[in-house]
């Protein structure tokens, strides 16, 4: 790490992507440098060192660093909560060496810097932006706004109630056709006086973007995979000297995530905009187009390029992984990842590590016959529109509901209840009935599950879960993509406060079912199992009997999973005599239920299980306390998947690690397998350094899940 920040001046930083598991966090502390031993000509540096990490890694970062460091030796401020201005202002943060904040806090900061300011209305005295306020001048505030005809009766009948008669005290309109607007006699359009700087609201300010930091770590920098993202421009923008990516998986589903990290790091020429106008040496990190036209050379939009995009992506995405495609994977290797770029794994560090063993199996499950012919029926249907699609070519425009299908395909092979008592279909019964309709949260209309971080569809209003929102659109592969709900053009702000989904404080008592879950919508006393959720039993009261001092870790996409799998271990009186205490964790949650759920697993002995889903359990987190895993069902991303596993096999375990990924044979499940193999290879073939993963891979994805 020293020698990549002092020798390399073109980088002064890279990607540290090791492992899951290794000691990336520990190997970034012992390179923290205190101010005092800066080289001189870096001394203008204003404030020390910020690393940006996911929530649940804040307070593990801080202990770390305390555990990994002599006392005394780095100051560390956490940068987080409501109150963070007024806790931390600007000339105490720069007193730390160590400054930790989240994703979440850095997204926040730099939306609001870059929010246009909001001016006074002169009448009202109401905050608007700019173009908001000339609409509401022209048409709402004001005795000489001009009104449509329906706004002109709004505003006579406000009148009326506001005078008690019957009779209103505007003008009316004079003539004119239905439907146009009826004019008052008005003084002109308010100038833009009424738009001077008198009236702006306070200066927006980003402590976090105002300094020039030592250095930047962003640890699961996968988190700034999508490029376009809010989370993503908040880290293009802040200034530092030295740039690190802490990441397992720095690539997760295709080649063009890496750009994320390339332009953070501002490896030139790849993460620079080049101007290919004769004789023009434009070049810039930042896209500097306006009115069409460059900022800097005033060339066209049109005479602009990536440089990622022209020499690696395009030929990457137009010949896949062959010709100039293969070519271009080769350049990314040998003029990005082999200087910027350490990945060691377990295997090439046993010795220094000394990690005990690892095994990860797959157990086949054979489902019930009840669940087969269930299944089976809905796989039919499924092809059958996908047949559709493939005859009229309309396959990339039915993209949302072949998604949405897949989906409802592994649901099933959970648990049919998934599917059945899903809540849209539950209230859909309602309805038919003739009973109310429950007020409330809705399901997600991709993966059907309560959110665990809400975001609304601005074109039909339907909720979705974030990040099922950014897997479904990486997924879509870019252009036009469709409302998984209404199949309009998908238009959705990501950025948008979310509602948190209902309380649940990971226990589960009887009488007591937490607000939101599947469990409220079937008939507990007529509870049915399902054929991986018996064999999930069979495997925990096996490492209870023969592994009485174990620990399990349970993953699954779906927390309506989680809950049936909970309320089948708790109602059974067996399973309570052998000790099988079980807590859940899901993004549902808030902090304080979060930790004390984590502290539970960790501490309490009659806790043995701890049922996870993989977006809330996935990341950042240290669970060396457990050495079962047992996976339900897969994703979609093999990386995912590892590192949940890797929850466990990490320094400080020292047990044997046995994982299970449980797949219903005959099913979707099996072509899951095979997506995950191709992008392994991808990674293999990149992160990895191995140029002969390249040959293998192919691009019909969507179709072998049919086939």
């Amino acid at each position: 790490m020293y020698h990549q920040e002092t020798q390399k001046p073109e980088i002064r930083g890279g990607i540290l992507a090791d492992e899951m598991g290794m000691v990336r966090l520990h190997e970034m502390d012992m390179c923290n440098v205190p101010p005092k031993m800066r080289p001189h000509k870096y001394a203008a540096a204003r404030a020390g060192t910020l690393v940006v990490c996911p929530v649940i890694a804040l307070h593990q970062w801080k202990t770390e660093i305390e555990k990994f460091t002599e006392l005394d030796t780095l100051s560390v401020g956490i940068y987080h909560g409501p109150n963070r201005a007024t806790d931390m202002p600007p000339e105490l943060m720069q007193k730390y060496d160590v400054v930790l904040t989240t994703y979440q806090v850095l997204e926040q900061d730099f939306r609001k810097m870059m929010s246009p300011n909001k001016i006074s209305c002169p009448n009202c005295g109401g905050k608007f932006k700019v173009d908001k306020l000339r609409v509401h001048l022209k048409y709402f505030c004001g005795d000489g706004a001009e009104r449509t005809e329906a706004q002109a009766r709004q505003h006579r009948a406000r009148d009326r109630d506001e005078n008690g008669s019957g009779r209103g005290n505007t003008n009316r309109g004079i003539g004119g056709a239905r439907g146009k607007k009826d004019k008052v006699k008005k003084p002109l359009t308010p100038t833009k006086k009424h738009l001077s700087t008198k009236t702006m609201v306070g200066s927006r300010f980003s402590v976090l973007h105002s300094f020039c930091w030592w250095r930047i770590i962003l640890d699961e920098a996968h988190f700034i995979k999508s490029r376009s993202s809010q989370t993503a421009a908040s880290a293009f923008s802040l200034s530092a000297i030295h740039r690190w990516c802490l990441s397992g998986t720095p690539l997760q589903n295709r080649v063009g995530e890496l750009y994320s990290l390339i332009r953070f790091l501002r490896i030139d020429p790849m993460a620079h905009y080049f101007c290919k106008a004769k004789g023009c040496d434009c070049k810039s990190i930042h896209y500097r187009i306006k009115d069409g036209k460059c900022q800097d050379c005033s060339h066209h939009a049109f005479s602009h390029y990536a440089h990622f995009n022209r020499y690696v992506l395009n030929p990457i995405q137009r010949d896949g992984y062959s010709g100039d495609g293969r070519r271009a994977m080769f350049k990314l290797k040998n003029e990005v990842l082999d200087k910027s770029l350490l990945r060691r794994t377990k295997e090439t560090r046993a010795e220094d590590m000394n990690l005990p063993p690892r095994l990860v199996t797959i157990r086949p499950i054979r489902l019930h016959p009840v669940e087969q012919d269930f299944y089976d029926a809905l796989y039919m249907n499924t092809k059958a529109s996908f047949n559709d699609y493939v005859d009229e070519g309309t396959l990339l425009n039915n993209y949302a509901h072949i998604f949405d299908l897949l989906t409802k395909m592994r649901q099933a092979v959970d648990h049919p209840y998934m599917i059945v008592h899903s809540k849209k279909n539950t209230e859909k019964r309602r309805l038919e009935q003739g009973a109310p309709v429950a007020n409330g949260s809705v399901d997600c209309d991709i993966c059907h599950e309560s959110p665990t971080e809400r975001v609304v569809s601005s074109c039909c209003g339907s909720g979705f879960c974030r990040e099922c929102v950014v897997e479904y659109l990486t997924g879509a592969g870019g252009g036009s993509t469709p409302c998984p709900s209404c199949q309009s053009p998908f238009s959705i702000d990501l950025n948008q406060a979310s509602t948190e989904a209902p309380v649940d404080d990971g226990t589960l008592a009887y009488g007591h079912v937490p607000s939101g879950s599947i469990l409220r919508r079937i008939n507990l006393a007529e509870f049915a199992t399902s054929s991986k959720i018996e064999v999930l039993v069979q495997e925990l009261v096996a490492m209870r009997k023969g592994r009485p001092g174990s620990k399990a870790l349970v993953f699954s996409q779906f927390v309506n999973m989680l809950d049936l799998t909970r309320w089948r271990i708790h109602s059974d009186p067996c399973l309570a005599d052998l000790g099988l205490g079980v807590r859940i964790l899901h993004g549902g949650m808030d902090v304080k239920s979060r930790d004390a759920t984590l502290q539970a697993f960790r501490e309490d002995p009659s806790v043995r299980v701890l049922l996870m889903s993989l977006k809330a359990g996935g990341v950042a987190l240290n669970l060396t306390v457990a050495s079962e895993v047992y996976l339900l069902d897969n994703w979609w991303n093999p990386a995912a998947e590892m590192q949940a596993i890797d929850r466990t096999h990490r320094l400080g375990q020292y047990r044997p690690i046995r994982a299970v990924r449980f797949i219903a044979e005959g099913t979707v499940e099996e072509r899951v397998l095979q997506l995950q193999e191709k992008k392994r290879l991808v990674f293999d073939g990149t992160v990895g350094r191995d140029a002969g993963s390249l040959k293998m891979l192919t691009v019909h994805d969507m179709k072998a899940l049919f086939t």
